[in-house]
Protein backbone atom coordinates (compact mmCIF):
# COMPACT_ATOMS: atom_id res chain seq x y z
CA UNK A 1 0.00 0.00 0.00
CA UNK A 2 1.24 3.46 -0.88
CA UNK A 3 1.33 5.94 1.98
CA UNK A 4 -0.79 9.10 1.38
CA UNK A 5 1.80 11.11 3.29
CA UNK A 6 4.50 10.40 0.73
CA UNK A 7 2.29 10.92 -2.33
CA UNK A 8 0.00 13.91 -1.63
CA UNK A 9 -2.13 13.36 -4.73
CA UNK A 10 -3.75 10.24 -3.27
CA UNK A 11 -6.92 10.98 -1.26
CA UNK A 12 -6.96 9.90 2.37
CA UNK A 13 -9.56 7.32 3.35
CA UNK A 14 -11.42 8.31 6.50
CA UNK A 15 -13.07 5.87 8.85
CA UNK A 16 -16.76 6.33 9.29
CA UNK A 17 -17.68 7.29 12.86
CA UNK A 18 -20.45 5.43 14.55
CA UNK A 19 -23.45 7.32 15.87
CA UNK A 20 -23.39 7.50 19.70
CA UNK A 21 -26.12 5.55 21.47
CA UNK A 22 -28.42 7.32 23.91
CA UNK A 23 -28.68 5.87 27.38
CA UNK A 24 -31.56 7.13 29.56
CA UNK A 25 -29.46 6.50 32.67
CA UNK A 26 -26.86 9.00 31.49
CA UNK A 27 -29.48 11.63 30.73
CA UNK A 28 -30.91 11.23 34.22
CA UNK A 29 -27.41 11.29 35.74
CA UNK A 30 -26.56 14.53 33.94
CA UNK A 31 -29.82 16.09 35.07
CA UNK A 32 -29.11 15.12 38.69
CA UNK A 33 -25.63 16.64 38.55
CA UNK A 34 -26.90 19.87 37.01
CA UNK A 35 -29.73 20.23 39.52
CA UNK A 36 -27.29 19.69 42.40
CA UNK A 37 -25.34 22.73 41.23
CA UNK A 38 -28.49 24.77 40.56
CA UNK A 39 -28.36 24.99 36.77
CA UNK A 40 -30.61 23.78 33.99
CA UNK A 41 -29.27 20.81 31.94
CA UNK A 42 -29.92 22.55 28.60
CA UNK A 43 -27.89 25.53 29.75
CA UNK A 44 -25.05 23.25 30.83
CA UNK A 45 -24.95 21.37 27.52
CA UNK A 46 -23.98 24.52 25.68
CA UNK A 47 -20.34 25.47 25.84
CA UNK A 48 -20.05 27.51 29.01
CA UNK A 49 -17.14 28.25 31.31
CA UNK A 50 -18.98 29.35 34.46
CA UNK A 51 -17.76 27.55 37.57
CA UNK A 52 -21.11 25.91 38.34
CA UNK A 53 -21.44 24.54 34.81
CA UNK A 54 -17.91 23.16 34.78
CA UNK A 55 -18.37 21.60 38.21
CA UNK A 56 -21.61 19.92 37.15
CA UNK A 57 -19.99 18.52 34.01
CA UNK A 58 -16.95 17.27 35.94
CA UNK A 59 -19.18 15.59 38.52
CA UNK A 60 -21.17 13.97 35.72
CA UNK A 61 -17.99 12.58 34.14
CA UNK A 62 -16.82 11.25 37.49
CA UNK A 63 -20.13 9.51 38.26
CA UNK A 64 -20.55 8.16 34.73
CA UNK A 65 -17.12 6.55 34.76
CA UNK A 66 -17.54 5.27 38.33
CA UNK A 67 -21.06 3.83 38.22
CA UNK A 68 -21.41 3.00 34.51
CA UNK A 69 -18.03 1.60 33.42
CA UNK A 70 -19.68 -0.70 30.87
CA UNK A 71 -20.97 2.25 28.79
CA UNK A 72 -18.44 3.41 26.14
CA UNK A 73 -16.87 6.79 26.82
CA UNK A 74 -17.81 7.96 23.31
CA UNK A 75 -21.46 7.62 24.38
CA UNK A 76 -20.90 9.49 27.66
CA UNK A 77 -19.47 12.62 26.02
CA UNK A 78 -22.43 13.92 23.93
CA UNK A 79 -24.81 13.93 26.91
CA UNK A 80 -22.78 16.71 28.53
CA UNK A 81 -22.20 18.53 25.26
CA UNK A 82 -18.62 17.34 24.88
CA UNK A 83 -17.21 16.61 21.45
CA UNK A 84 -15.14 13.52 22.23
CA UNK A 85 -14.04 11.00 24.83
CA UNK A 86 -10.95 12.97 25.89
CA UNK A 87 -13.14 15.60 27.55
CA UNK A 88 -14.74 12.89 29.69
CA UNK A 89 -11.35 11.62 30.86
CA UNK A 90 -10.27 15.19 31.61
CA UNK A 91 -13.49 15.91 33.53
CA UNK A 92 -13.03 12.78 35.61
CA UNK A 93 -9.43 13.72 36.44
CA UNK A 94 -10.41 17.26 37.41
CA UNK A 95 -13.20 15.94 39.65
CA UNK A 96 -10.78 13.59 41.40
CA UNK A 97 -8.41 16.50 41.93
CA UNK A 98 -11.18 18.65 43.43
CA UNK A 99 -12.13 15.80 45.77
CA UNK A 100 -8.53 15.33 46.94
CA UNK A 101 -8.00 19.05 47.49
CA UNK A 102 -11.45 19.59 49.01
CA UNK A 103 -12.59 22.46 46.78
CA UNK A 104 -15.58 23.97 48.60
CA UNK A 105 -17.58 24.99 45.49
CA UNK A 106 -17.21 21.54 43.94
CA UNK A 107 -17.73 19.46 47.09
CA UNK A 108 -21.00 21.17 48.09
CA UNK A 109 -22.84 20.16 44.93
CA UNK A 110 -20.95 16.88 44.63
CA UNK A 111 -22.15 15.54 47.97
CA UNK A 112 -25.70 16.60 47.18
CA UNK A 113 -25.61 14.87 43.80
CA UNK A 114 -23.95 11.75 45.21
CA UNK A 115 -26.99 10.90 47.33
CA UNK A 116 -29.33 10.99 44.34
CA UNK A 117 -26.89 9.17 42.06
CA UNK A 118 -26.60 6.26 44.48
CA UNK A 119 -30.39 5.85 44.55
CA UNK A 120 -30.46 6.00 40.73
CA UNK A 121 -27.80 3.30 40.48
CA UNK A 122 -29.56 1.11 43.06
CA UNK A 123 -32.84 1.38 41.12
CA UNK A 124 -31.02 0.34 37.95
CA UNK A 125 -29.52 -2.69 39.67
CA UNK A 126 -32.90 -3.74 40.99
CA UNK A 127 -34.35 -3.64 37.47
CA UNK A 128 -31.62 -5.93 36.16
Amino acid sequence: MISPYIYPGIPRVKKKRREPRRYPELDKLFEICCRAYGIHPDYARRSRTRDEVCCAKHAYCYFARKYYPDIPVDDVAPVAGYKNHASVYHGEAVAQGFIEVGDILFIAGFRNAEKFVKTLVNERRLKL
